[in-house]
């Protein structure tokens, strides 16, 4: 349950400060009491707005979420409401080495670089925040985004509108820093200690170049302790200047314990508190084991101290255990989208994590357009020890959107190529990339088929003649190497439509039905959502309950099917697929016969 209650010894210790910041302008008004044995310290009093006029700037930090951006904008027009001042709008951005010019006069809304704004974070928790007067600047800010967004609520309700009760007014805002206003959160957990030191001495460090998981951990790990205890502890690289107090996350160049396979290690090392899992999967049982029995939000105090060793193995991963002797996986990784909603880098990072634990021999990707080859974290450079398929590309912008990528030490590329469907559409995502594998141990022959159907749900017939060019490129490729052929994608058309039917009409089998081993689930959802202000995506969808009846990703066995014996389909619904795209990766398992 959460309290409101006025920090006096801050609010004390504050005045003091505001003395030394403030500044001359027009807008503040700074006097002075003494006596002969004491000097007493006077409030500092800010005109924001006089006679429905002012010299104050609302100011946002540069990079924040669209809350702050939204609340800024209810803040003005509410302003320009009750006193009839209109007031300019910036962000906190400066040019290196610049400092911002004291005698500016600016509301300061959220996390800004300005001093004032700093000075404040340091004496507030993650839900706690402050409205008062710092100097010549008005300051409003919580410990995070929705803190924030409250205390301008707050600041609206109890001191704009307190002063101006009535709308369209040529009022005035005077705020006077002994009103300065502190709301401070219960929080569950009244005190986090490891080796007598609470936590907040503590900051977290990850590799220089960490792993997603290693990133995603911390940023969990923070979050965590920020909701439940309050403090909002630092995340720095390990290149930066080591501390006495650390959480080492990861396989940081400051960590001394190993993993094996599947494992996760919790210790104390001196002042270091280390943690580090071999893999995505033993981090997320790991944050699990954090969460509910090392840090529970149920105790109201907890100490580390006597936390020595904890190490686990994650039994329940299997993702690697092959049922064939050769694995396929399909997936659209979500290339074709708006960035600044769904960004690419991260996710692509998630994926290549995800498919490299899986250890498929071939890869194909939908939808792997420019967002995903040229951001900062390329799905392509991020799958290592694979080779993609190079074809001739003959769409608008030469990408090959429905790359193959495959294990180079185990198969060797025989015959490659590339067919853009015509198909009235002009889509230059929509495609077909094959290649014709042989398997270095053995000698045998498979094909590999990347495709994309055309997707708007009134185009049926643009994707009939998809699926009539499909089975053209598969029967040149059968008539000249007589292998089995895998063709595989997002064909968006489900198992009862005309395009679907086609490709069974000529001799293609889902091997969704025949595999000895096989899923039914729905292989789309919707999109992954990413949370700005943590910097992580962190909602996805369960799609437990569905049927693959719905589905309109496949995989088809064409060619010579006598020569292939499928073992396993699988419809891969973890974390990080379902947080990467909205469409689920497919992963057969097969013998050659």
């Amino acid at each position: 349950m959460s309290k409101l209650t006025k920090k006096i010894g801050f609010i004390l210790v504050l005045t003091l400060l505001c003395t030394a910041l403030v500044s001359c302008g027009d807008n503040v008004n700074n006097q002075q009491t003494t006596s002969p044995d004491t000097t007493v310290t006077p409030p500092i009093s800010l005109e924001i707005i006089k006679d429905g006029t002012t010299d104050f700037v609302v100011c946002r930090p540069d990079e924040t979420t669209e809350n702050i951006v939204a609340i800024c904008q209810t803040l003005i027009g509410n302003i320009t409401t009750f006193t009839g001042a209109n007031l300019t709008f910036k962000t906190d951005w400066l040019k290196p080495d610049v400092e911002p010019p004291a005698e500016t006069l600016e509301i300061l809304i959220g996390n800004t670089n300005r001093s004032e704004t700093q000075q404040i974070l340091k004496d507030i928790k993650y839900n706690d925040y402050f409205i008062g007067v710092v100097g010549n600047k008005l300051v409003i800010v919580g410990g995070n985004d929705t803190a924030t967004v409250s205390a301008v609520n707050y600041f609206i309700k109890n001191f704009l509108k307190e002063q101006n009760p009535t709308e369209s007014s040529n009022g005035n805002l005077t705020m006077t820093s002994d009103n300065n206003y502190s709301y401070l959160y219960n929080y569950r957990i009244d005190a986090l200690s490891c080796l007598d030191k609470s936590i907040n001495e503590y900051s977290i460090v990850i590799p220089a170049d960490p792993s997603i998981s290693e990133y995603r951990f911390a940023v969990e790990f923070k979050d965590y302790i920020s909701r439940y205890v309050g403090y909002i502890l630092p995340i720095k690289s390990d290149d930066e200047a080591e501390t006495e107090y650390e959480i080492l996350i990861g396989n940081t160049s400051r960590t001394n314990i190993t993993v094996a396979d599947n494992e996760y290690k919790v210790n104390i090392n001196g002042t270091k508190l280390q943690i580090l899992a071999d893999n995505l999967f033993a981090y997320e049982l790991l944050y699990n084991k954090i969460r509910d029995d090392i840090i529970p939000a149920s105790e109201d105090s907890i100490s580390l101290t006597s936390l020595n060793s904890m190490s686990a193995i994650d039994t329940t991963n299997t993702c690697s255990e092959r049922t064939g002797d050769i694995r396929l996986l399909i997936n659209n990784v979500l290339g074709n989208c708006d960035t600044s909603i769904y960004p690419v880098p991260q996710r692509s990072q998630m994926l290549a994590e995800l498919y490299l634990e899986y250890d498929p021999d071939v890869i194909g990707l939908q939808e792997c357009s420019g967002n995903s080859r040229t951001s900062s974290a390329s799905i392509i450079n991020e799958l290592e020890g694979y080779t993609e398929v190079f074809v001739t590309v003959t769409n608008s912008d030469n990408i090959n959107y429905t790359p193959l990528l495959y294990r180079a030490d185990r198969l060797t590329l025989i015959d490659s190529g590339y067919y853009l469907y015509s198909d009235g559409e002009n889509d230059r995502s929509k495609s077909i990339t094959w290649a014709v594998f042989e398997v270095k141990s053995t000698g045998k022959r498979f094909a590999v088929c990347s495709t994309h159907f055309y997707w708007e749900s009134d185009a049926n017939a643009a994707r009939v003649l998809d699926a009539t060019q499909l089975i053209s490129a598969i029967n040149t490729i059968n008539t000249k190497y007589n292998c089995p052929i895998f063709s595989g994608g997002d064909y968006n058309c489900i198992s009862s439509t005309e395009p679907y039917q086609k490709l069974i009409t000529a001799g293609y089998t889902d091997i969704q039905t025949i595999a000895k081993t096989t899923m039914n689930l729905k292989t789309t959802h919707s999109y992954p959502e990413f949370n700005t202000e943590l910097g992580i995506y962190d909602v996805y969808y369960d799609i437990s309950g569905t049927t693959y009846s719905n589905s309109i990703d496949h995989i088809f066995l064409a060619g010579n099917t006598s020569a292939v014996e499928v073992m396993e389909f699988r419809i891969i619904n973890d974390k990080y697929a379902l947080l990467s795209t909205d469409h689920t990766p497919l992963i057969t398992d097969f013998n050659l016969k």
